[in-house]
C-alpha cells in the first residue's frame, strides 16, 4: 500500500509511470518524494530536508546557472522562451539604475541571465555538442520525468531525469562541476551524493520498466575555459552505496512523516575531529 508523503497540499496524487514533455514548474508540484530532499535529509539533517518540502529552498546563482545550462544544453529551442539575457549596465549611475529597472520590468515570465553567464553558457553548450558525449543526449528524450512507488516504505517517489534513452536502459545526467577530471569528479560524486541520485534515478526505472538491466551516466562539464567534458559509467559498489544511502534516507523520511518530528543535528555533546588529510598536513596520524 503506498504511504501519503505529507508534501500532497491537496493536489491530485499523479499515478506511477514515465513523463514526457511536463514543464518543471509542474513536475515540482508533484506530490511525491525526490532525492533533492533525500539528498539534504542524509547530507544535512531532516529538518533541513523539511525547509525544502516547504518549498523554502534558496534559489542559489549556482542552481539558476546550472538550469540555464540544461536548458541551453538539451532544450536550445527553449531557452529563448525561458530566459532573457541581461544587457551590460552600470547600475551605479542614476541612468544606469533607471535603465536597469526598465529591462527588469520588460522579460515578464521569464528567468534573468547576466551577460557574462550566457556566454559561458553557449561556450559549455557548444563544447558538449562537440564532443563524444553528443552521442549521450541525442536520438532520446530530454527532461523526463519517473513517477514510482518505493516497495519498501510504500512512498511515492519522483525523479526528472536529463536524458532517457528508454529503448537502450541507460540514463543521462549533465553535472556543471569545477573539475571534471576522474578524481576531481569522484570527489564532488560524494560531496553533492550524486552516488545516491544514481542509485535512486535507477530503481525508479527499474520499477516502472520492470528490467534489471540499465546504466547511469554522468556528463561532466566544466564551468572553465576550456569547458572540457567527460562521460562517466557510474561503478557497481558505487551504485550499491548510493542504493545504501537512498534507502536509509526513505526509512528516515518515513519516521518524520509518521512521527511529525523533523531532527536536527545532535543533541548532546559530541566529540570533533579534523578529515585524516586535513591531520596529516598538519603532521597528526588519523
Amino acid at each position: 500500500m503506498r504511504m501519503m508523503t505529507g508534501i500532497e497540499k491537496g493536489i491530485t496524487v499523479i499515478e506511477p509511470g514515465i513523463y514526457y514533455d511536463i514543464p518543471f514548474a509542474e513536475y515540482c508540484e508533484w506530490p511525491a518524494i525526490n532525492n533533492s530532499v533525500l539528498a539534504c535529509l542524509m547530507g544535512r539533517s531532516p529538518l533541513h530536508a523539511k525547509v525544502m518540502i516547504d518549498g523554502q529552498r534558496e534559489d542559489t546563482p549556482s542552481l539558476s546557472f546550472g538550469r540555464a545550462f540544461h536548458t541551453a544544453t538539451l532544450e536550445p529551442e527553449l531557452f529563448g522562451q525561458t530566459y532573457t539575457v541581461a544587457p551590460k549596465i552600470d547600475r551605479r549611475t542614476k541612468d544606469g539604475k533607471a535603465r536597469w529597472a526598465a529591462f527588469q520590468a520588460a522579460p515578464e515570465g521569464k528567468e534573468l541571465v547576466s551577460d557574462g553567464d550566457y556566454l559561458t553558457i553557449k561556450q559549455m553548450a557548444s563544447s558538449v555538442r562537440n564532443s563524444p558525449a553528443i552521442e549521450c543526449i541525442t536520438n532520446g528524450k530530454s527532461e523526463v520525468s519517473i513517477v514510482w512507488e518505493d516497495e519498501a516504505t510504500g512512498l511515492l517517489c519522483k525523479m526528472r531525469i536529463d536524458y532517457l534513452h528508454k529503448d537502450r536502459g541507460f540514463l543521462v545526467d549533465l553535472k556543471t562541476t569545477r573539475d571534471a577530471s576522474p578524481d576531481g569528479f569522484s570527489r564532488a560524486m560524494f560531496t553533492y551524493r550524486y552516488h545516491q541520485q544514481a542509485a535512486f534515478y535507477m530503481a525508479g526505472f527499474k520499477s516502472i520498466t520492470k528490467t534489471d538491466e540499465s546504466l547511469f551516466l554522468f556528463v561532466a562539464i566544466e564551468k572553465t575555459a576550456p569547458y572540457a567534458s567527460a562521460i562517466y559509467e557510474v561503478a557497481g559498489r558505487t551504485i550499491q552505496a548510493g542504493e545504501n544511502a537512498y534507502k536509509g534516507a526513505l526509512i528516515a523520511y518515513k519516521e518524520c512523516i509518521e512521527s511529525g518530528v523533523w531532527p536536527s543535528y545532535q543533541k548532546e555533546v559530541e566529540l570533533i575531529d579534523m578529515p585524516a588529510w586535513a591531520l596529516k598536513l598538519e603532521g597528526v596520524s588519523a
